[in-house]
């Protein structure tokens, strides 16, 4: 996984971008994304799997309008 200190010190400094987080939540809702979480009883913990695109359609066109938001606010 890349880690960008750049973008996490902008999150530090100025709080987590709510656009990305709708479009994140937009992803899940509409089924486009999906994300296993399997719980783990006997340790008290989740596995959390990586992500998986299940609708490519939904996918690309909530990128889009988040990039469309994104020029527009620059």
């Amino acid at each position: 996984m890349l880690f960008s200190t750049t973008v996490s010190d902008k999150v530090a400094k100025e709080g987590p971008d709510k656009d990305i987080i709708d479009t994140a939540n937009e992803l899940l809702e509409s089924g486009a994304v999906e994300v296993v979480i399997k719980d783990d009883k006997d340790n008290q913990v989740f596995h959390v799997n990586e992500p998986s695109i299940k609708n490519k359609n939904k996918f690309d066109k909530a990128l889009e309008r988040l990039a469309e938001k994104k020029r527009g606010n620059k």
